[in-house]
């Protein structure tokens, strides 16, 4: 009998059989020796037999198995894609290395990221934050500008500040930064909110007890007319940011399509410019009319050079009785015109089109003056702003907050700093009927080529 069949079969070596060894040389096997000879034989040729066949199998059935069982029966959600991820991982640490299969690359689900790590760098929450504070209170668009600014740049900044994402951190964030912006809009006007507010409450005393010759539900002042014109023009866009938000949020925040809205917005500043040079000699004889009766109270005292050397204290009191005799004009457009207005703003919660501009240019369409229209705009937007934030600001103190507060922090004090400077410096730059063309002109620029480059890459 032939020595491999004595293996096989069990017998071991008889005395004159021939053995190769591992080295290559071939001795012959003693009577006295066959049966350890034998084992030892087994036992190498069954464990290189396993290591070269068995071992492979098995590692492979339990990748393949791992694969499936981490997906649905309809194998196309995963189930627990980080048990998979990392099962595979362990499997693929003994498996000898080779390319991976189609279907492997097509199947294997990555393990998911840790919910505790920072989506959000720093230098992300300051350019965002600074851009966010500038262009919410210039017509510009500051949503739009959030979706496009990282579809561009591309990369991680892509990937941290989507805000279609579902749970995207970048909704927090965003959070952060509106209150930051409506906290600074409130100090910049915070003479005109404390009249606003003041008559508010005033006019729910008249109404729980009004005075005799009066009617219960008019308002008495035109604080108080002002107050319920803000509350109502802003009852519509808070019900379609109620209902509508996740159609804002999902469908029309694709960077290409806010991209083409910025370019419309663009389109309807002109149209804004376009009604303001009709009404330019109008406008200028109404400031002039406006400044006049603030002389003639004794508020100021010149009308040209000695303005300038004017007290602080005597600058404000004429900026209050200015603002006083633009809130007679806003007060008088009716509520009509306050519901009109604030409805424009649902078109706002579009990325790219631009919530003041909207507002100013619809007021003046409405008669009012661009100076007017932007007072009533700034008005409008802090509540809206505010709102939005505080019935968010649950996903900034929630999971979604995890490991990006600082950065939230930060970026809203860049925020609300820029969020002043910019409406400072508007609130001059209108007041001097200076032209919307430069703003209509960047929109447009800016969209049109964002939305080519976005297409095309």
């Amino acid at each position: 009998m032939s020595t491999p069949r004595r293996i096989r079969e069990g017998r071991g070596l008889a005395a004159g059989d021939r053995l190769v060894t591992g080295d290559g040389t071939a001795t012959d096997a003693e009577a006295g020796t066959a049966g350890t000879i034998t084992a030892g034989i087994s036992t190498t040729a069954v464990v290189r037999h396993a290591a070269r066949t068995i071992l492979p199998q098995c590692v492979t059935f339990i990748e393949q198995y791992v694969i499936t069982t981490a997906r649905d029966p309809s194998g196309e959600t995963p189930v627990n894609s980080e048990s998979a991820a990392r099962s595979a991982t362990m499997a693929s640490v003994v498996r000898r290395p080779h390319l991976p299969s189609t279907a492997d690359q097509r199947n294997f689900e990555p393990a998911s990221e840790d919910p505790m790590y920072p989506h959000l760098t720093y230098p992300e929450a300051l350019v965002v934050g600074l851009i966010q504070g500038v262009t919410e209170l210039f017509p510009l668009s500051s949503l739009g500008h959030n979706v496009l600014i990282p579809a561009l740049v591309g990369g991680s900044w892509a990937r941290d500040l989507n805000v279609s994402t579902p749970e995207s951190p970048y909704l927090a964030f965003i959070v952060g930064l509106h209150v930051a912006t409506a906290i600074a809009m409130i100090i910049y006007f915070w003479r005109d909110w404390y009249r606003i507010i003041k008559g508010f409450f005033a006019s729910i005393g008249h109404v729980v007890s009004p005075a005799p010759g009066t009617r219960r539900w008019e308002p008495q002042t035109t604080d108080q007319m002002l107050a319920w014109m803000i509350i109502l023009a802003t009852i519509p866009v808070g019900i379609a940011g109620l209902l509508l938000e996740h159609v804002f949020r999902v469908y029309l925040s694709r960077p290409i399509l806010t991209a083409v809205f910025l370019a419309l917005n663009g389109v309807i500043l002109l149209a804004g410019e376009a009604v303001r040079k009709r009404r330019v000699v109008h406008d200028d004889q109404q400031a002039t009319a406006d400044f006049e009766k603030v002389t003639a109270d004794g508020t100021a005292t010149t009308l040209t050079s000695t303005t300038r050397q004017r007290t602080l204290k005597e600058q404000k009191i004429q900026d209050a009785s200015l603002a006083a005799q633009a809130d007679q004009r806003l007060t008088g457009a009716g509520w009509w015109t306050a519901l009109i207005l604030g409805t424009m703003q649902i078109l706002a919660l579009c990325p790219g089109l631009s919530r003041d501009g909207i507002v100013m240019v619809s007021g003046m369409f409405r008669g009012l003056s661009r100076q007017d229209a932007a007072r009533f705009s700034f008005l409008l937007s802090a509540p809206v702003i505010l709102a939005a934030g505080v019935l968010k600001v649950g996903d900034l103190m929630g999971p979604l907050g995890n490991g990006i507060r600082g950065q939230v922090l930060a970026g809203s004090i860049l925020s609300g700093v820029g969020a002043y400077l910019a409406l400072r410096f508007l609130v001059r730059y209108l007041s001097s009927n200076r032209s919307l063309a430069p703003f209509a002109v960047y929109c447009m620029v800016v969209g049109l080529g964002s939305a080519i480059y976005l297409a095309v890459s």
